[in-house]
């Protein structure tokens, strides 16, 4: 996976990705409440901060997290903050048995698993893709889901949800290649350091909008339940179901 080195500082610390206890997150609520499978496994794609996880084990479901960066799948470090926190109404013991934790690439273990799903999720991660590994991924995941299976995502868009129009991401960065629009690469300014640096990005990104998820969905035989969602005001959600 592509991880840069503020990401890696940021779960060190125990900031950032990782799991904050009562923090709200509205669209993994959503996928949390609405979307969890009655068929199929469930597993998170990235998720080594456990944000998902931790709320899916409180219902007393099992997940298996892939995360390619060991330093930030450490269950004991993020369980004991849900231990200390009062507002959390579960102990850490009966949460862990149900997180089960699988340091690899993503796409590695998409295709060596034998398993098929019911849930595949993959928050704030797609962004750090290229355009040949971002269809691989979406190959690998139809592959991967029972029919009918849910695909969520998440990633940094182009506009300012909040304000309307480009954001700062947009503003500060140039397109890689022609043809390719979303794919960009972060000038040199102090302004785009900023924002690398806040957001735990690369210096390339792959922006994501209605089109490009659109467009993806239909080919690789998935129907969008739900696009556009504002999960931050620079971060939009999408939930996929692979049609039959």
């Amino acid at each position: 996976m592509f991880i840069s080195k503020e990401r890696r500082i940021s779960a060190k610390k125990g900031s950032g990705i990782q799991y904050i206890p009562g923090h709200i997150e509205p669209f993994t609520d959503l996928v949390v409440d609405q979307y969890l499978p009655k068929i199929g496994g469930i597993v998170d794609l990235g998720g080594g901060g456990l944000r998902f996880a931790v709320p899916v084990a409180q219902k007393g479901r099992d997940i298996t997290v892939v995360d390619a960066d060991n330093d930030s799948i450490d269950l004991r470090g993020i369980l004991k903050k849900v231990k200390e926190n009062k507002s959390v109404n579960v102990l850490a013991r009966q949460l862990k048995p149900h997180i089960k934790p699988v340091v690899g690439d993503i796409l590695d273990f998409l295709k060596s698993t034998d398993n098929r799903f019911g849930l595949i999720t993959c928050f704030r991660v797609i962004h750090f893709f290229p355009p040949a590994y971002m269809e691989t991924f979406f190959a690998q995941v139809a592959r991967r889901l029972v029919e009918g299976g849910i695909l969520a995502v998440s990633g940094m868009t182009t506009h300012d949800l909040d304000r309307g129009g480009p954001n700062e991401i947009l503003l500060c960065s140039t397109p890689i290649a022609s043809g390719l629009p979303l794919y960009r690469e972060f000038d040199s300014s102090e302004e785009a350091a900023r924002i690398q640096r806040e957001q735990n990005l690369c210096r390339r990104i792959h922006l994501i909008d209605d089109h490009t998820m659109e467009k993806l969905a239909d080919n690789f035989g998935f129907e969008v339940l739900v696009r556009s969602f504002k999960a931050t005001r620079i971060v939009q959600g999408y939930i996929l179901r692979r049609r039959s």
